[in-house]
């Protein structure tokens, strides 16, 4: 009887729970180069996972093309935390293209570029759970040298000078000599030797982007990636709770089925006994 209820309850466990949700997750497009004065352009996987896996007959493909751009091959074992070269000819496209990695027919990962230049790399920094930047190619081995991508930046509204009188005062603080004159000239001398970021409103783009913007411009993304690699934790843990109790159940059912079985066996032969 125990046998009975125990096995449609591993079959539910085997045959529900999803197959391919923690090993695809581990794989990630780690980085990419287009364009190579060396070579034919290449791929670099990367596992981020505490276990091997296996990635035999998964598929690199571009956008745009009938044929896959590569199969890789059979027996194929990422260890944990390692890095992974493919040289795909010359099929990603100079001027933008669309790197797909795929599982069958699972999308695990994906990545977009719009222009490329000689022995310049697409990147995760830091490897695996990064944005995506511009670096020195690093085949098989950790990304360095990278500079975070920045989003187009809106717009912004120019102030009349006489809106500016604060600004200027705070700005002309840092400067060894105070500046007499309040035409514009000298707001623009200021703001390019001040070592403070640009005040939001004035149309001032000679000065590179800060590293606080660069922050909070992939703040999102970053947030964005630790939910998704949370996502299958949290479905491992509810499966594992479910098949612990479903196991428990299953044993708790047999031990009873068991207990009363004996207990009957035992009245009967006491019956017997009593009535010879």
């Amino acid at each position: 009887m125990a046998k009975q209820i125990c096995l449609p309850l591993l079959l539910l466990l085997i045959f529900f729970l999803p197959k391919n949700t923690f090993a695809d997750t581990g794989i990630v497009i780690n980085e990419i180069t287009p364009t190579s004065s060396v070579g034919n352009d290449w791929v670099e996987l990367y596992n981020s996972q505490d276990t091997d896996i296996d990635i035999s007959n998964w598929i690199l493909d571009d956008e745009g093309t009938s044929s896959d751009m590569l199969k890789i091959p059979q027996n194929t074992i990422m260890s944990t935390k390692s890095f992974k070269l493919f040289f795909v000819s010359n099929r990603l496209n100079k001027d933008g293209d669309t790197i797909y990695l795929k599982n069958q027919d699972i999308e695990v990962d994906k990545y977009q570029y719009h222009s490329s230049e000689t022995d310049v790399s697409y990147a995760r920094f830091p490897d695996g759970t990064g944005s995506w930047s511009t670096c020195s190619p690093t085949p098989e081995s950790t990304n360095t040298n990278c500079q975070i991508m920045q989003s187009p930046s809106p717009e912004v509204i120019a102030q009349s000078p006489s809106s500016q009188p604060s600004t200027n005062q705070s700005v002309s603080n840092q400067i060894t000599k105070p500046k007499t004159s309040p035409s514009p000239s000298p707001i623009k001398s200021s703001f390019s030797i001040s070592p403070k970021p640009l005040v939001l409103g004035q149309k001032q783009q000679s000065s590179p982007p800060v590293s606080g913007s660069n922050e909070s411009s992939s703040s999102p993304l970053i947030q964005s990636r630790d939910e998704q690699s949370e996502s299958p934790n949290k479905i491992k843990l509810a499966a594992l709770f479910a098949g612990s109790g479903l196991m428990t159940m299953g044993s708790a059912t047999g031990a009873y089925l068991w207990y009363h079985k004996n207990k009957e066996k035992k009245n009967k032969d006491q019956q017997k006994e009593s009535a010879n």
